[in-house]
């Protein structure tokens, strides 16, 4: 499979800390690495992502139940 690329001097930094990043000394296997990467990492950020999310409503689950307590303690000392 051959992949043709224009206007490399416009993305040569990017190819180039691609290299770095794969060790992969040419342009074509590190773009797919890459490619490889990307797809990886984005899948690590989703399950973040839902990980945080559920972290959030446990939070706020938590939270509603402390105002209730600190509500009740309130009204008891009140008597």
């Amino acid at each position: 499979m051959a992949i043709t690329i224009r206007d490399t001097e416009q993305h040569e930094k990017m190819l180039s800390d691609l290299k770095d990043l794969t060790n992969i000394p040419t342009m074509s296997k590190s773009l797919i690495q890459g490619g490889y990467l990307a797809l990886r990492y984005h899948n690590l950020y989703e399950q973040e992502r839902r990980e945080n999310e559920r972290l959030k409503a446990e939070l706020r689950s938590l939270r509603g139940k402390v105002d209730v307590f600190v509500t009740a303690f309130d009204a008891l000392k009140a008597k």
